[in-house]
């Protein structure tokens, strides 16, 4: 029979093992320098993407003239057919400007809809047509 301290022990190892895996599978997505141009930004967005690998993940692409790019997949009601790709810089809606970002809302699926959210977009990605934007109210 195993210990508590020996099954403590394999879980420590087992987690630490998957944390290096993730650590290296987000690293593949990171250009080499974690520096993003505007052509690789754009590149990124206008690419395909499986819908059923990546629902519901979210990680940091990488930064964009300083500023961290996040990349989330919700999906709801219909999965993996509703996933969509949230490209926008990871940083509150009142900062987004002085970052060089644009506050622009998107639907979102959310249960059986879809939602209009703000996110804080590059502008690159605002300019380009990357997203069917909402228009405010």
């Amino acid at each position: 029979m195993m210990h508590m301290n020996q099954k403590v022990l394999i879980i420590l190892i087992v987690l630490g093992i998957l944390g290096v895996f993730f650590l290296y599978l987000s690293e593949k997505q990171l250009p080499p320098s974690g520096n993003l141009s505007d052509e690789q930004l754009l590149q990124y967005a206008k690419s395909p993407f499986d819908k059923k690998q990546m629902m519901f993940k979210q990680f940091i692409l990488g930064y964009h003239n300083g500023t961290p790019v996040i990349v989330s997949f919700p999906c709801s009601d219909v999965c993996p057919d509703y996933t969509i790709r949230i490209i926008a810089y990871n940083v509150s809606l009142s900062d987004c400007e002085s970052v060089g970002g644009e506050v622009k809302s998107i639907y979102v699926p959310i249960a059986i809809a879809v939602m209009p959210k703000e996110f804080c977009f590059p502008k690159v990605i605002v300019n380009n047509g990357i997203y069917e934007f909402v228009e405010k109210q």
